[in-house]
């Protein structure tokens, strides 16, 4: 009996078409390579990696070649590939994001107050010179911050969470995929008014698209550092 499953088995191999057989050990190999992925960031979460996917390496993002580099700026312990999702996901034309990585001109500190502190969601929820938003070097200086997100959108409105001496914003600019500037917001100081406050930026019948948002400030009357927690862009995907 077991001679002739033996032959039985040896008949039917040698009579496979030479196409199946690579086939077969290419799926094997590919479930083996998943599954070894899978073993390997079981403490990932897949939500951050396919944000570091689509933050890095999205087709829309191809005509923007530094836009890694820019995200790279991001100090690992922030993890705030992570904490700054596209809030309205794929299958929709809209797209609700925080900024994925922000540089400053200067900052208080090297981890907190960084500008590492104004990416992501707003995680500041009283006012104040809380280290976990970002605040100048010094106060009464001219400061600028420069926010890049995820995804190229047709900008629709920008929202900034101001959380320390708020009314400092004086102009807020998009840079465009060719490199021009876009200015969406101009507003002489304005010492005062209530804290926390936000700052929401209406744009109308955008004709460009871009994901780099460029914040100056002029707290040169301010009492003291200005603070910002957090800036969003919300726009109609590009």
């Amino acid at each position: 009996m077991v001679s002739r499953i033996r032959d039985r088995f040896r008949d039917v191999t040698e009579n496979m078409d030479s196409r199946i057989v690579p086939g077969a050990i290419g799926i094997i190999i590919l479930i083996g390579a998943v599954w070894a992925l899978g073993q390997g960031t079981k403490s990932t979460d897949p939500q951050v990696v396919q944000l570091t996917i689509n933050a890095a390496a999205t087709s829309t993002n191809a005509q923007i070649p530094n836009l890694a580099v820019n995200l790279s700026k991001t100090p690992g312990y922030s993890a705030l590939t992570g904490a700054a999702p596209t809030l309205a996901l794929s299958g929709r034309k809209s797209a609700d994001q925080y900024a994925a990585s922000v540089s400053a001109s200067s900052q208080a500190g090297g981890k907190d107050w960084s500008a590492s502190q104004a990416a992501g969601p707003p995680n500041t929820t009283a006012c104040g010179d809380k280290a976990s938003a970002w605040s100048p070097a010094s106060s009464n200086t001219q400061e600028s911050l420069i926010a890049y997100f995820p995804e190229l959108v047709y900008p629709t409105s920008i929202k900034i969470y101001q959380t320390s001496n708020p009314g400092f914003v004086t102009r807020v600019t998009i840079t465009d995929v060719f490199g021009t500037i876009h200015t969406v917001y101009e507003s002489p100081p304005q010492p005062g008014g209530v804290c926390p406050s936000n700052i929401i930026i209406d744009i109308t019948n955008a004709d460009y698209a871009g994901n780099i948002v460029n914040i100056f400030i002029d707290q040169t009357t301010s009492p003291g550092r200005v603070g910002i927690d957090a800036i969003e862009l919300l726009g109609i995907k590009y």
